[in-house]
């Protein structure tokens, strides 16, 4: 157990996770991954697109499926050939589709 200090984490989990092989494959995965604050980035800017300091009054909840909604809508948008040719236009389409939403939403909200 004293290897735990001195010993590199992937080094040890090779030598002594062979007795729960499970959790020595899940170490592998999680230790190889390289870290990166990339993702935490892409979530504060979309974050920050839709909550801003003119619509700092949505809740908390709403705002998180406005985030998945954009999230989701930008994943779909990379897999077609056009996001390739003009991003920067999809990008921008994407954004107008999450306002309107968000418009959608507040009427919603209104209604209620």
């Amino acid at each position: 157990m004293e290897g735990r200090v001195h010993e590199e984490s992937l080094s040890w989990w090779t030598s002594y996770g062979s007795l729960t092989p499970t959790l020595q494959a899940l170490a592998y995965k999680l230790l190889s991954q390289p870290t990166s604050s990339s993702c935490c980035e892409r979530n504060w800017s979309s974050f920050s697109a839709i909550q801003s300091l003119k619509r700092n009054k949505l809740t908390s909840s709403r705002t998180e499926d406005l985030i998945y909604v954009h999230t989701n809508l930008r994943m779909l948008a990379r897999k077609k050939e056009e996001y390739k040719v003009e991003m920067y236009f999809l990008w921008m389409m994407t954004m107008l589709m999450t306002r309107r939403l968000k418009v959608c939403f507040s009427m919603m909200k209104k209604s209620k």
